[in-house]
């Protein structure tokens, strides 16, 4: 056994008295009722925002591939998942929007909550996913921006053109 591991050491450390945070009463005066009500403001507004972010739609991408995810586990408790699985899962997340890491992490907390006994898709799991960022427009969508975009600025050089050759006179032919 090693030295520092000895009983003595053992019964030094549990006999200290544990610490704790313990707000004294100087202190709590000290706080103005105007900040007493920003404090709980606040507080209602990041409750607010927990809460929205929670709820997952049936076609959010966190939530099909969580879905997806459940069905593909294998072993029962164990909930394996075979590498080209995993590999073919996060390909499709990435096609709907979402990062490989985020994608990693939803498999990650559908895994653990059908280890844990949770249930893979139960509401302590959804509560989690909904803390996950959303998927972000595809590059697909952001092509079709992109095109529009361009398509309008073409759309207003030839419109001004025709505006400065019709005020030049060279519109008018009668």
């Amino acid at each position: 056994m090693p030295d520092f591991v000895n009983n003595a050491n053992v019964t030094r450390a549990l006999s200290r008295p544990s610490l704790r945070l313990v707000a004294d009463e100087a202190s709590a005066r000290s706080v103005s009722p105007r900040t007493g009500r920003l404090r709980a403001r606040a507080a209602s507004r990041v409750s607010r925002e927990n809460a929205a972010a929670s709820r997952l739609c049936s076609s959010d991408a966190r939530w099909v591939l969580a879905v997806r995810t459940a069905q593909a586990l294998e072993g029962g408790k164990l909930a394996m998942l075979r590498p080209e699985r995993r590999r073919e899962l996060v390909a499709m997340a990435t096609r709907v929007g979402l990062r490989d890491f985020d994608a990693n992490l939803v498999i990650a907390i559908v895994q653990d909550g059908a280890r844990s006994g949770e249930g893979a898709l139960g509401d302590e799991i959804v509560g989690r996913l909904g803390m996950l960022r959303a998927a972000s427009p595809t590059n697909d969508e952001k092509s079709v921006l992109i095109r529009v975009a361009l398509a309008t600025v073409a759309a207003a050089i030839l419109l001004l053109m025709a505006l400065v050759r019709w005020l030049l006179g060279g519109g008018s032919s009668v």
